[in-house]
């Protein structure tokens, strides 16, 4: 029996703000830079450690991020990893990133900001209406 599981849920920092764009067909699309911040070791050897991921976010999920995230906001992404391959300079290149099903806003990225009072003016959580097709290289893309 073969069994394949594809799904991964990070939590962290948007490192800028989230700048949304349209394929040709339309459909929203855009890609948040989460930070993911760890401690490891221990005493003096305590050091924090930074992974940084990719994450594409489509249709009314990604215009919500462009419009309710900035850089420093907190965000919970439900995705699974999608391996991206190309060439340059005839070098075969590949990243490995996240496409996102659902994106939770956790807060406001400073304690500055206001926050609202109504637990109903919080933005919701957003969740992708439909992904890129597997497979797609995203050649459609204007970007």
């Amino acid at each position: 029996m073969r069994v394949a599981i594809n799904s991964v849920t990070i939590a962290g920092n948007l490192t800028r703000h989230p700048s949304v764009k349209y394929t040709g067909s339309g459909k929203a699309v855009t890609t948040l830079s989460v930070a993911v911040n760890e401690m490891a070791g221990r005493g003096e050897n305590k050091r924090e450690i930074v992974t940084y991921v990719d994450v594409t976010v489509w249709d009314k999920a990604a215009e919500a991020c462009g419009q309710y995230l900035d850089k420093g906001s907190p965000v919970l992404v439900e995705g699974r990893l999608k391996l991206d391959t190309w060439e340059k300079n005839g070098e075969k290149r590949s990243k490995l990133g996240v496409s996102a099903f659902k994106v939770h806003f956790l807060g406001s990225p400073e304690e500055s900001r206001p926050q609202p009072e109504d637990e109903e003016q919080r933005a919701p959580d957003y969740e992708s209406e439909s992904q890129a097709p597997d497979g797609d290289d995203d050649s459609g893309l204007p970007f």
